[in-house]
């Protein structure tokens, strides 16, 4: 039996899994001067096929572009962006800080997808994390693996940014079954 598979592997390999949308290098001259949030959601709106109802909460989230961190925000958080709000289900009271030099689509999404996680109810965040694990346990997703295991995530650890890292490589080309705790963005 082994044999048959390694036979059946040599003359049909698995194909290698491609992330939809790759990280998304530093680019270390950017500058805050330079870079148009404007222009920057809507090219996320076009990539990730954000719908028209979807834009409309989207639309009304304070971002804001910077060339170091304001002094108001920890720089320990993160080493490109943040995401600062009380209140997940009013946009208006949602604010995204990005460095200039991580300013991308890639981290605009995964910011974003920080506030969507914030509109899941608790038994929401624990069936999605359920839902992941069994994904990664039983490797029935190759891109959902290649994932979580490139992006550094951990399931057990923080879900959020496993949450946010899936939407930010994957967009609508994650499983069906994970669309359902991506409230405001599918």
């Amino acid at each position: 039996m082994c044999i048959k598979k390694l036979i059946a592997y040599l003359f049909n390999p698995p194909k290698p899994v491609v992330i939809p949308f790759p990280v998304e290098l530093e680019n270390p001259t950017a500058k805050a001067i330079d870079i148009s949030v404007s222009d920057m959601l809507n090219q996320w709106r076009v990539k990730y096929a954000v719908t028209d109802d979807s834009w409309v909460f989207w639309s009304k989230i304070d971002i804001q572009i910077v060339d170091g961190w304001p002094i108001n925000i920890d720089p320990r958080v993160s080493a490109y962006s943040c995401t600062d709000n009380q209140d997940f289900s009013d946009p208006t009271k949602s604010h995204i800080r990005m460095r200039a030099v991580w300013a991308s689509i890639g981290v605009l999404s995964f910011e974003i997808d920080h506030i969507s996680y914030g509109n899941l109810s608790d038994e929401q965040k624990q069936n999605f994390s359920d839902t992941l694990a069994y994904i990664i346990n039983t490797e029935s997703d190759a891109l959902i693996v290649k994932v979580i295991k490139d992006g550094f995530c951990t399931v057990d650890g923080y879900a959020v940014d496993a949450h946010a890292q899936i939407y930010r490589c994957c967009g609508g080309q994650m499983p069906e079954a994970l669309k359902q705790y991506y409230p405001k963005l599918f």
